[in-house]
């Protein structure tokens, strides 16, 4: 494991704010929640989990991040590797509870670490994939599909159909 790449205690509890202009918890929140955003993919922050099974009817947890679109949710184990021992050990204590509550409740989740925030994408296509059993279709905000249309000096040589049915493609977008 790359300790360069953990963030310490000071940087996690940093709350910081998103590309949407919401506050998260930390700078490792804050790269996720980025992500997401860049790529079109909604998601909820700190939306609580949802099931009919007890574990979390009492509103036990707020996981990090819900993908609506996906069913499923995605947790940032931010201080797996704390400096201080004692907190390091009840974080991980609490960490595998919690997991074990997402798998007793047929709970989807995808589990991201602070050194997964080196190569964010290929670690959450992974998780992703192990999980849904799908490719993560995404695309960058704002991306539109381009139609190539002729020069103006090409324009001279199209028949009045050609025109037509390219004009019809065009705004058909």
């Amino acid at each position: 494991m790359d300790k360069a790449a953990t963030p310490s205690d000071k940087q996690y509890g940093v709350p910081s704010k998103t590309m949407r202009g919401e506050i998260v918890k930390s700078q490792g929140e804050k790269q996720i929640a980025d992500y997401f955003h860049g790529n079109r993919i909604k998601y909820a922050y700190e939306d609580q989990a949802k099931t009919t099974k007890s574990a979390f009817r009492s509103g036990i947890s707020h996981p990090d991040f819900y993908l609506p679109d996906h069913g499923v949710y995605v947790e940032f184990w931010g201080l797996i590797d704390v400096g201080d021992a004692e907190k390091r050990n009840e974080y991980r204590k609490n960490m595998l509870w919690k997991k074990r509550q997402y798998n007793d409740n047929g709970i989807k989740f995808i589990s991201l670490y602070p050194w997964n925030l080196n190569e964010l994408d290929g670690a959450f296509r992974a998780e992703f994939k192990r999980v849904t059993g799908k490719e993560l279709v995404t695309g960058p905000v704002g991306e539109k599909t381009v139609y190539a249309v002729p020069l103006s000096r090409d324009l001279e040589n199209w028949s009045e159909s050609e025109s037509r049915r390219s004009w019809n493609y065009l705004n058909c977008s």
